[in-house]
């Protein structure tokens, strides 16, 4: 999905470039308001990237996003990691109002539950598809396991199988 959505964006770009330079400021003013419009309705991300290109994603393909530093953040999906200069509770603030599946784990932790297999209490391991994991706070556990339940949990799992204390 997600690199069909990068198909569209640069195929969308590609013709707003050759056929913009024709439009009057003001007719281009609103094209980009209608595009934002329609944009923001739908729920997809719209991403500026370097270079003054953007790039559309959908939040159902965001497994994780992490703040490296304050104002630099990465989104992780099964398929890549992409680089964007905002801080996580701004973008968490936007998926949380389109999509109730994603919370704030910690400093820098956004996740998106629904994409969760499941996580390790004691080792602090949250693990995705594609054997894709994340190591997190003890506090963000806890809200996972607030959050999720312990059925997720996979803290009492030994390689024989599961084992009750």
């Amino acid at each position: 999905m997600e690199e069909v959505l990068v198909m569209y964006s640069d195929r969308l770009l590609k013709m707003l470039k050759e056929d913009i330079s024709s439009i009057s400021f003001h007719h281009k003013n609103e094209m980009v308001e209608i595009i934002s419009n329609s944009v923001r309705e739908s729920g997809i991300l719209f991403l500026p990237q370097e270079k003054n290109s953007m790039r559309l994603l959908d939040p159902e393909d965001i497994l994780y996003v992490t703040e490296l530093k304050r104002g630099k953040v990465n989104i992780h999906t099964l398929t890549s990691e992409i680089p964007f200069n905002n801080s996580a509770y701004n973008l968490l603030e936007y998926l949380v109002e389109k999509n109730k599946s994603f919370c704030y784990l910690n400093r820098g932790y956004v996740v998106n539950q629904a994409k969760i297999m499941k996580f390790n209490s004691y080792f602090r391991r949250i693990y995705f598809a594609n054997d894709r994991e994340v190591t997190v706070t003890g506090e963000a556990i806890k809200i996972l396991i607030k959050a999720l339940g312990k059925e997720k949990d996979v803290h009492n799992e030994s390689y024989i199988g599961k084992f009750e204390y």
